[in-house]
């Protein structure tokens, strides 16, 4: 019998069941001791369930490459960490084709919130430096008093314009990504989670087959290697270099669709991740 675990609670029981002498895996889906830096969070805790994953874990598995090289070395445990990337099935495609409609100059922000600390608001003073005018278009949820704050800063005098979405279904998202030019994956560097993960939002911009302008995360990097042209990397908070880069994008040729979506198909699509699991569980049960 194998059992997997994941999210801290899982980490927690996995520990439990590895005592029992039970065959467990561990899914380190975030870096959970690096997540989240707050006084309240069990740190050390989970950095001994961490740990124990790394070294008793009958498999370990994370969202990229940069984590388990950094799991790696921050454990100082020389164990392979099998990459499951967070992409979705290339099975939603369906329900875009022959539906692309290439809006004029229109980038999108998507997340379940719409708030401080996401990099909205360098976003905006890099649009006070761009000329060229673009419609910005943010999906979450977002407070009243937030979405005031927005429209204060908002360069609205640049003719630029600025549309707040409700949050919409997943089987809905990816359509709604083809009817804009440019994603927007705008993380933080910091906490070490953040840096070294990768967001489901890159990777739907880039199965969408729209650009995208990503800052320098670690995961994001990793990412943007495959896709050269089409994703733009840029520093955290440097809202000159974004409007240097997004206007490059802008006057950048039209994307590659199909060659887009046959490299996310290969190395990022769920159908990919799912043969990269069942390989790794089927040699665990035949040892």
């Amino acid at each position: 019998l194998l059992h997997h675990a994941q999210v801290e609670f899982g980490f927690y029981i996995g520990q439990l069941l590895i005592k029992a002498d039970k065959k467990v895996g561990f899914d380190f889906e975030d870096w959970y001791s690096k997540d989240y830096l707050i006084r309240e969070r069990p740190v050390k805790l989970l950095q001994k369930l961490e740990y124990t994953a790394l070294k008793y874990g009958i498999y370990c598995t994370c969202p990229s490459h940069s984590m388990a090289d950094a799991l790696r070395a921050n454990y100082k445990i020389e164990k392979e960490i099998v990459v499951i990337y967070n992409g979705f099935s290339v099975k939603e495609n369906k329900t875009i084709l022959n539906k692309y409609h290439n809006s004029n100059l229109t980038l999108i922000w998507v997340s379940q919130t719409i708030g401080n600390g996401r990099g909205l608001e360098t976003l905006i003073e890099s649009l006070e430096l761009l000329d060229i005018q673009v419609t910005l278009n943010l999906v979450g949820d977002c407070s009243f008093e937030y979405a005031a704050k927005l429209k204060a800063i908002f360069p609205f005098h640049k003719n630029h314009q600025l549309v707040i979405h409700p949050t919409v279904p997943h089987t809905e998202l990816l359509f709604l990504l083809t009817q804009h030019n440019i994603g927007l994956a705008l993380e933080n560097n910091f906490p070490a989670n953040k840096d070294k993960t990768i967001s489901n939002k890159i990777l739907q911009y880039i199965q969408a087959g729209i650009k995208i302008l990503a800052t320098n995360t670690h995961g994001q990097i990793e990412v943007a290697a495959y896709f050269p042209e089409t994703v733009k990397i840029v520093a955290v908070n440097k809202p000159k270099e974004w409007a240097e880069k997004l206007k490059y994008l802008i006057n950048s040729p039209k994307v590659n669709k199909q060659q887009q979506l046959e490299i996310f198909t290969k190395h990022f699509s769920w159908e990919a991740q799912e043969k990269k699991l069942a390989r790794l569980v089927k040699n665990i049960l035949q040892n």
